[in-house]
Formats: structure tokens, C-alpha cells, sequence
């Protein structure tokens, strides 16, 4: 259950420092596509997703992490065009007493 959307990185800091109080609560990155122009030149532009295990070694080399978002389908992955919209949420766990 995520209770929080695009973090600063000072909310960020303070959840991790006090990590050991906040049982169940943890900070994910995430990423969101925007289609200014809905669905238009979908099909073209492509999509990302995780690096594959075929490719990772190719992308490190890169400089990439293994928990990168990359292109794998049309202009996103023949220009290596990673996910550039991301957003840092708040998750928390029901907590049993």
C-alpha cells in the first residue's frame, strides 16, 4: 500500500535514517510514462522495461545499474533510451501487533 507519491529526498532521508522504528515502511523508486498525446506513435516510440540477464553485462559496462529501466521496444531501445520520469514512494506494510 503506498501512502506517499514523489518524495522529496529530505522525507527520503529521514523514513531511511529512522528505518528501524518504521517496521513495514520502505521507500521504492518507480517510474511513470506520460503520453502527452495519448496513444499516438505509440508503436514507434516503443517502451522500456529491466534490463534482461543477456544484456546486463553490456549495460554495466555502460554505466548503467542493474535496476535501470532501458528501452526494449522500438526508438526507446534502438537510441538506449532509459525511463527519465522518476518518482520516489512511500510504501508501508499492515503492521501486526
Amino acid at each position: 500500500m503506498a501512502i506517499a507519491y514523489d518524495v522529496n529526498m529530505n522525507t527520503v532521508a529521514q523514513i531511511e535514517a529512522a528505518s528501524i522504528d518504521l517496521t513495514g515502511a520502505s521507500v521504492e523508486q518507480t517510474t511513470k510514462r506520460v503520453y502527452p498525446r495519448g496513444t499516438l506513435a505509440a508503436h514507434i516510440i516503443g517502451y522500456t522495461g529491466s534490463i534482461s540477464e543477456d544484456s546486463l553485462d553490456d549495460y554495466l559496462s555502460k554505466g548503467y545499474s542493474a535496476d535501470d529501466r532501458v528501452g526494449v521496444y522500438g526508438l526507446k531501445s534502438r537510441w538506449r533510451i532509459s525511463s527519465p520520469a522518476t518518482f520516489r514512494t512511500v510504501r508501508a506494510a499492515a503492521k501486526s501487533r
